[in-house]
């Protein structure tokens, strides 16, 4: 719904641009250009103060394609619509925004306005994902390119490589080699939650799915993809294994050897949690994290009983899968399966 008020209190000349003054409503009001010909109203719908901003028009309108249509098009904001549903009235053009936070709007229409020396040299990645997320939805990403890589490169630290929000910023300012990098991380450390969402392992805020903006459904589908491709290599591996110890008959008086180390291979899994999930769950529902699955078939191939049964029949395994082999092979894979599915 759009207001009106009295353009008095902010475009007479008495406040300097970048003044932020409270009106006799007790809005909060910040003045972009003194000349400005429309107020921007945000955050009615966010739950906090609503600020106003006095900007030029058609500095937003050169800056955005979206918001030049959103002025200047046809739609009930713009200025000529405005005008001509209150032809006898002198009302101030006002647009709401009720879903855009103020705080990060605010460094965007510094830039926009050419207040460059408000503009920060840094941002938090929390900052940073609301920045770019209005920016994403105003198609206004160049705008910000001369702050952008320095606002990344702040935020790309290890504290925050668990964090939804550093993979969708990635993604959404073209770092192409290390969005790959964090969905290789992401595919081999997330697990599924209850709702079979993908989440990072422990802590909060760590699913994708938490957040509204940047796309975060299809990064989540992207790892996914990924986990269950590397959930069904390892599998197959010990799969393939086990149904080779079993099938073993040709060699009638190794029989009970290798039957023995199928044996280990069962009980090792029923004992471990994650050997429970790998016994009587399908790849794209596997629900503990690839690293999980690594560690336990780690365990169990350096396992004092097992390797010291494999030595003992050495030379049985000459022509035959070793279990052993098979999983170290199936490790330096997964590591190369990563670069070659998350950079194709």
């Amino acid at each position: 719904m759009v207001g009106t008020r009295s353009r008095a209190s902010v475009a007479d000349g008495d406040n300097h641009a970048g003044d932020t003054v409270m009106d006799e409503a007790g809005m909060q009001t910040t003045v972009f250009d003194p000349l400005g010909d429309l107020r921007l109203r945000c955050g009615a719908e966010l739950g906090s103060a609503v600020q106003d901003f006095v900007v030029c028009s058609r500095s937003l309108a050169r800056a955005s394609p979206v918001l030049r249509v959103l002025t200047y098009g046809p739609f009930a904001e713009s200025r000529a619509n405005q005008s001509s549903a209150s032809p006898d009235k002198d009302n101030e053009w006002v647009i709401d925004l009720p879903e855009d936070d103020p705080k990060p709007f605010r460094d965007i229409l510094n830039i926009v306005h050419g207040r460059f020396n408000l503009v920060p040299r840094r941002l938090s990645l929390a900052a940073l994902y609301d920045v770019l997320a209005l920016t994403h939805k105003y198609d206004m990403s160049a705008v910000i390119k001369p702050w952008s890589d320095g606002w990344y490169q702040n935020v790309d630290t290890e504290p925050n490589a668990n964090d939804p929000r550093l993979l969708l910023v990635a993604r959404e300012l073209g770092a192409t080699q290390r969005f790959a990098s964090l969905v290789r991380e992401w595919a081999i450390k997330s697990h599924l939650n209850a709702a079979g969402e993908v989440v990072m392992e422990d802590g909060q805020g760590c699913n994708l799915l938490s957040y509204k903006y940047l796309k975060p459904e299809t990064a989540a589908d992207t790892i996914r993809k990924r986990r269950e491709e590397l959930v069904q290599y390892i599998l197959g591996c010990w799969n393939d294994t086990a149904d080779k110890l079993l099938a073993a008959n040709y060699l009638a008086d190794c029989r009970a050897e290798y039957t023995y180390l199928y044996g280990l291979m069962m009980r090792a899994a029923k004992e471990h949690k994650a050997g429970k999930s790998l016994l009587s769950v399908p790849a794209r529902e596997w629900p503990l994290s690839v690293s999980d699955l690594q560690a336990f078939i780690h365990s169990l191939t350096q396992s004092d009983e097992y390797t010291k049964k494999l030595n003992s029949y050495h030379s049985l395994f000459s022509g035959s899968p070793n279990l052993i082999a098979n999983m170290k092979t199936a490790v330096c894979q997964l590591l190369l399966i990563h670069d070659l599915l998350l950079l194709s």
